[in-house]
């Protein structure tokens, strides 16, 4: 029946469609409708206007608006369409045209997911990162369209705001290797992973690290993918330095009164990669790099070097391309499985290559190696680029001094004159003497009553000793070197998978 009698809106109630409850999320440019149910003045009801009145133009009743239409826009047909993350719901409202006091609202959150080679960072429902307490607990998925063979990703934070407290292993990067650094610097948190032999696919939760909450603050995260390496459709796939879309974002962080203590910041898959560098440091036990019986005129220098050319000097380069990542950790797997089945021997390879294979300096090549690469990659480790011990005026019945000199070198190949500490232990038994040290200092006496000595940063990444006996060095007594390194982050913190013995140590920190 048609009636001249006017009626007016009387009611408006949001609703999503395609699901949608209180997150919409996506990869950018996913649409979604809004329903709207409309009750007018003289009782009449649509469930849904915008699709059970055609007859009338939606505009011509309603209105739809944004809270946030920079992240998740609405066309006046009622379409919402996913453009960016939000930090926090995003209110969508319809506006009855006739009556502008009449509306209808809801909220939902506004939350990207990655597309093919892209990485999310925060969660996966809701808005992007939810503070609880003092913490964020920031999740980090890659979206492997292929087989996930390789992965580094640096995430940026506002290390004025928050603070990194702890980082572990994803639930969906379970095998092989895996780093994670963070404050070293404060504002980054770097994520690398490695598994040549990795079917991995799909969207993957690599890493979980959490943030604790120094200031209140609208907190910009942003992040870049440095490496992925993934097989699609058995051809190799390599990306660099590509920024990301879905993990991009804004914190909203809240300052709190109170602290939890960052030992309760517990990561439930964090594995530590440092365990395959302790089993092959704790096997080796003082296989020294000078080894000499203490007579007349005895003198001993080793010095790394190689005869063969190589396509730069850049430490660490593996696949010759001019610049050390993760994907030379990559490339020395492949190495690896080659010489396990047979098809290379490490003998057989170029110098230069088995030099920049054999981090440990033990001679050989192996899983240790390529887990002190990617330390490296961390900035938990540091490339030994020379190493000399000079025993010619170690005389028996004199005093001359032997000298440790160690070279190091951080993941861009420049000197290391920070956060980094070198310690030597002399196999000379601190019992028949005590030392004396123009550079360097004591450390105190090993386990097995060994000299132990702190090396001193002398300039340019060197670390030196240079240490006599009280009295004069015994005939016939044999001796050798090992040294230790240790890094810390900006905080002066150390921890296990900072720690590398070389050529072994009865050092507890290192057994």
């Amino acid at each position: 029946e048609v009636t001249e009698v006017p009626v007016i809106v009387s009611s408006l109630t949001l609703k999503f469609a395609g699901g949608v409850s209180d997150t919409l999320s996506g990869v950018a440019g996913r649409t979604e409708g809004v329903r709207v149910r409309v009750r007018f003045s003289d009782g009449t009801e649509f469930t849904n206007m915008l699709t059970l009145v055609d007859w009338i133009p939606v505009g011509v009743l309603l209105a739809f608006s944004s809270s946030a239409p920079s992240a998740l826009s609405v066309s006046a047909a009622g379409v919402m369409t996913l453009l960016g993350n939000h930090y926090e719901q995003v209110a969508v409202t319809a506006t009855s045209v006739c009556d502008a006091e009449m509306t209808g609202s809801k909220s939902v959150a506004a939350n990207l997911s990655p597309a093919a080679g892209d990485v999310d960072v925060g969660n996966l429902l809701g808005v992007q990162f939810e503070q609880i307490g003092d913490t964020l607990m920031v999740r980090v998925r890659l979206n492997a369209n292929g087989l996930l063979k390789n992965f580094q990703i640096d995430v940026v934070i506002d290390d004025s705001v928050v603070r990194a407290a702890s980082c572990g292993r994803g639930a969906g990067w379970t095998d092989g290797e895996f780093q994670c650094g963070i404050n070293d610097p404060f504002e980054t948190v770097s994520v690398i992973g490695n598994n040549a032999n990795s079917a991995a696919t799909g969207v993957l939760e690599v890493a979980v690290f959490y943030l604790t909450v120094n200031a209140g603050a609208q907190m910009q995260i942003s992040a870049t993918l440095r490496e992925l390496v993934q097989f699609v459709d058995g051809v190799q796939v390599r990306v660099t330095e590509q920024a990301i879309v879905a993990g991009d974002g804004v914190a909203l962080v809240r300052e709190t009164s109170g602290r939890r203590r960052l030992a309760e910041l517990q990561v439930a898959h964090a594995r530590s990669s440092s365990a395959a560098l302790s089993r092959a440091g704790s096997a080796r036990r003082l296989e020294a790099v000078s080894s000499a019986t203490i007579v007349q005129n005895v003198y001993t220098d080793w010095v790394m070097a190689s005869d063969c050319d190589a396509k730069n000097d850049v430490l660490g380069d593996l696949d010759g391309d001019g610049s050390f990542s993760s994907y030379d950790v990559y490339a020395a797997s492949i190495v690896f499985t080659g010489i396990n089945l047979g098809e290379v021997s490490y003998a057989g390879l170029c110098p230069v290559v088995q030099q920049r294979l054999d981090q440990t300096l033990n001679g050989k090549f192996g899983l240790a190696d390529i887990s002190y690469l990617l330390a490296i990659v961390a900035r938990k480790l540091r490339f030994v680029t020379n190493v000399n011990v000079n025993a010619s005026d170690v005389l028996a019945g004199e005093n001359g001094e032997l000298t440790v000199r160690v070279s190091l070198a951080d993941e861009t190949g420049a000197a290391v004159t920070s956060q980094t500490g070198v310690r030597a232990e002399i196999s000379y038994l601190a019992a028949e003497s005590a030392a004396n040290y123009s550079v360097g200092s004591s450390a105190g006496t090993s386990p097995d009553g060994y000299w132990l000595a702190h090396l001193a940063g002398v300039g340019s990444g060197v670390y030196a000793a240079s240490v006599t006996p009280h009295y004069s060095w015994l005939q016939d007594r044999a001796f050798g070197v090992a040294f230790m390194l240790e890094t810390v982050d900006a905080n002066g913190a150390s921890a296990t998978d900072r720690r590398f013995p070389f050529f072994g140590s009865s050092d507890a920190l290192y057994t």
